[in-house]
């Protein structure tokens, strides 16, 4: 047989074939990529802001909110009552948006339609 790794090699027309893809998949994949690297980029600052909230803050946003606990579960492991918790709810949300307006990369984020 051939030399080592010829074997497995694919020939030229069948690369080329393979290596064609149309303009406009080729931007629209190149267009999507981007978007998602601007999203991590995106979540990381949103996460920084989050991580910078005192604990009872974070902890009610996180379980609530991404977590999607019940407040009664967080009520009771904060040891407050449930119209406290969502009181503090709503402080951290004045508190978020007013970091969120700070934050450059949030703040220019192009969200999409």
């Amino acid at each position: 047989m051939g030399g080592s790794g010829d074997k497995y090699r694919i020939s030229d027309p069948t690369r080329k074939k393979a290596l064609l893809i149309p303009k406009h998949i080729s931007v629209e994949l190149k267009e999507l990529t981007q978007m998602v690297e601007n999203l991590y980029i995106l979540k990381n600052e949103i996460r920084k802001e989050i991580q910078a909230l005192e604990y009872k803050h974070k902890y009610i946003i996180l379980k609530f909110y991404i977590e999607k606990y019940q407040w009664s579960y967080i009520s009771t492991h904060l040891n407050y009552s449930k119209r406290h918790c969502r009181n503090i709810r709503d402080i951290t949300l004045d508190k978020l948006s007013k970091q969120f307006e700070a934050n450059e990369t949030i703040k220019k984020y192009n969200y999409p339609n």
